[in-house]
């Protein structure tokens, strides 16, 4: 998705902010103290919601714990700098 978030932001989703139902995503405020809601593309809520009801739960079911974060990593954890980085790095479109 282009949002024009920043890694933290995407980071720091967490399930309770997106709200597919209503196709948005509530961002949590870090420049000047101003969150923002997002529109969630129409094509893109079938994918997250597939992502929230088959992958997620999986992935956080490995790890034992959920912390209630929207992205988490292969091992089940919340995303941190290290694991966020490569992932963008990773999906960046060849110049």
């Amino acid at each position: 998705l282009c949002t024009g978030l920043r890694q933290r932001q995407v980071r720091d989703l967490r399930v309770v902010d997106v709200h597919l139902p209503e196709a948005t995503v509530v961002v949590q405020p870090m420049k000047r103290g101003r969150g923002r809601s997002l529109l969630v593309p129409p094509a893109s809520i079938p994918w997250l919601t597939r992502y929230l009801t088959e992958a997620r739960p999986q992935l956080v079911r490995a790890e034992g714990k959920d912390e209630g974060m929207f992205l988490v990593s292969f091992t089940g954890l919340p995303l941190d700098a290290r694991t966020g980085a490569f992932l963008w790095a990773t999906e960046r479109p060849a110049k």
